[in-house]
């Protein structure tokens, strides 16, 4: 494989990566980093026209929703430790909603109920078709990663955009290069398998006055437009082409 990637990286003009950072990697191989083009998952904000300005989660119990699929990629069972972290600390103003389907959604929901996190809730997953819709419901986001080396190279998941388009404060747990929560100042990073580090961060933003977590919000939803909205995506791959 190794050899067959470093056929094409020789002899492609460019190369589109969905990560940010593998300009070394690249390199490592005998290629020039100028061939790269970086192209991450990008957004129709359209799709989002049922959304609801948001007030900034002034109403209790606040709620942080996990919106994606249920594998083992995302480390979904960091929520549920620090659910019952706060649980212990009598944080009844809190709740998950966690939504979404895949291999460990029966597992992670047997899991809940063993450790009696009344705080934890898990909807039926929603189509892509009403994402938005669902949206509604947050009060804050919240996602992360395992603590995998492949993260160094950054990421590009398509939840991370949806979150971005909902204009709410987002919570990332996990270990990668490329961070847009941090980089847009839209709400906390914290390091990965860390649930006592992802309850203080969910405590402190609940903390927040509203208008700060709409300013969370607002500055992701920025971030949004400037790095994955698709009309802006398209002129760089259109430019890329043109240009030989």
């Amino acid at each position: 494989m190794r050899v067959l990637e470093r056929f094409l990286f020789r002899h492609a003009e460019r190369i589109v990566m969905l990560w940010r950072h593998t300009d070394d990697y690249v390199e490592a191989q005998g290629v020039s980093r100028e061939k790269i083009l970086w192209l991450p998952h990008g957004v129709e904000l359209d799709r989002y026209g049922e959304l609801r300005p948001y007030a900034g989660g002034t109403e209790r119990p606040f709620k942080v929703m996990y919106l994606g699929g249920f594998v083992a990629s995302m480390a979904i069972d960091n929520i549920l430790a620090a659910a019952a972290l706060l649980k212990q600390r009598h944080r009844e103003d809190i709740r998950f909603l966690l939504v979404g389907a895949g291999t460990y959604r029966d597992q992670l929901i047997r899991q809940a109920r063993e450790a009696d996190l009344g705080n934890v809730d898990f909807p039926p997953p929603v189509a892509k078709k009403d994402i938005a819709r669902a949206m509604n419901e947050a009060d804050a986001f919240i996602y992360g990663l395992r603590d995998l080396p492949l993260y160094k190279y950054g990421m590009s998941l398509n939840k991370l955009t949806d979150y971005l388009a909902g204009g709410r404060p987002i919570i990332f747990y996990g270990n990668s290069t490329y961070d847009p929560v941090s980089d847009a100042r839209a709400g906390f990073t914290v390091p990965p398998d860390n649930p006592d580090a992802l309850a203080d961060a969910i405590e402190r933003l609940v903390s927040l006055n509203p208008n700060e977590r709409v300013e969370m919000g607002r500055r992701g939803r920025e971030y949004l437009v400037e790095y994955h909205n698709i009309p802006r995506l398209a002129d760089r791959f259109l430019q890329a082409i043109e240009s030989h």
